[in-house]
């Protein structure tokens, strides 16, 4: 009677464990399975047969190798785990891409359990559902790689929150002062935003913009590149040298346009005295010589000729360089 009473209480512990193992499996968010020896489905979970979207009824007693829920290269590795599992070995995490029914594929990773079940070997299956870090690594890697190109710039670059917080930063950004997770105002030593933002205008429109700003005795060119709805490339460059450049270009310019004007004014000028002093050149040599007004008039003419043609070394500078436009 006695062994009854513990065989029954046996039972119904059993029974116990076997409820809990049907609610633990049943209603696990991740999807779990089971396989017999051979690869075939015993039995899967409501989470499984959402990721294959299968129903059950077309999976149960199937292969996983006939179902094609799984690409061709990556069948050795499935069974090598199979094979594992046969001798009583758990294995994983392992990762595969599953192909849904749709024929849309999804990154898992799954681990197996050797089981007894009344007796049957059996393998357990935990697969997860890896989608989410797969895009995060992605993210990280894009990251890496972004940083790696900002960091190749000599001027100051970042890419921007709406809010006008840093995400990523170059070195030159990180030097002035606005590195991850400051704002962007902060590589000018401020602690207020700039008068000059264009954030706000740049999402709205989505379109680029760039100003030319001084500050701190220099001349910067900021630019603002909208990349997403809350997201924007920004760069800050110092053009001071190129403008002082600009500038001395200018006043060369000017000063070649004033060199050819005087050039042009001093040509004309030497023909007219060239012509003149001909003239009274030609009065002395028909008549008996000149008079003193004439040879007063040769002297005006031959000292203005010498003002044009004075030697290199005196020569005044809009002259000179009036002459160096002409050669």
């Amino acid at each position: 009677m006695k062994k009854r009473e513990e065989l029954e209480k046996e039972i119904d512990r059993l029974r116990s464990l076997k409820d809990k193992f049907e609610i633990i499996f049943e209603s696990a968010p991740d999807p779990y399975y089971l396989l017999d020896l051979s690869g075939n489905f015993v039995d899967i979970n409501e989470a499984t047969r959402k990721i294959l979207g299968y129903n059950k009824s077309d999976i149960i007693g199937k292969n996983f190798a006939t179902l094609h829920i799984l690409p061709d290269s990556q069948l050795p590795r499935a069974f090598s785990i199979l094979e594992k599992s046969a001798i009583g070995l758990p294995t994983g995490p392992t990762e595969f891409t599953i192909i849904q029914s749709d024929g849309t594929t999804v990154p898992i990773e799954i681990k197996t359990f050797p089981v007894n079940i009344k007796g049957e070997k059996l393998i357990l299956g935990i697969a997860r559902d890896i989608s989410f870090r797969k895009k995060v690594d992605a993210l990280l890697n894009e990251k890496k790689f972004i940083q790696k190109l900002i960091n190749s710039f000599h001027f100051p670059i970042m890419i921007v929150k709406g809010n006008c917080e840093v995400i990523v930063s170059n070195k030159v950004a990180i030097n002035y002062g606005a590195s991850t997770g400051k704002m962007c105002y902060h590589w000018r030593k401020r602690d207020t935003k700039c008068s000059w933002c264009c954030a706000k205008e740049v999402l709205k429109n989505k379109n680029p913009q760039h100003k030319e700003v001084e500050f701190d005795g220099k001349i910067w060119k900021i630019y603002w590149i909208p990349l997403d709805e809350d997201i924007f490339l920004h760069y800050i460059i110092n053009i001071t040298t190129e403008k002082d450049l600009e500038t001395q270009l200018k006043k060369i310019q000017t000063m070649k346009t004033t060199g050819l004007l005087a050039s042009g004014i001093l040509h004309d000028f030497n023909n007219i005295l060239t012509s003149i002093t001909g003239f009274i050149n030609l009065l002395n040599l028909e008549s008996n010589g000149l008079s003193e007004k004439q040879k007063e008039y040769i002297n005006y003419a031959e000292r203005s000729l010498s003002l044009i043609h004075i030697s290199e070394p005196t020569r005044p500078l809009y002259i000179s360089y009036a002459v160096f436009c002409l050669k």
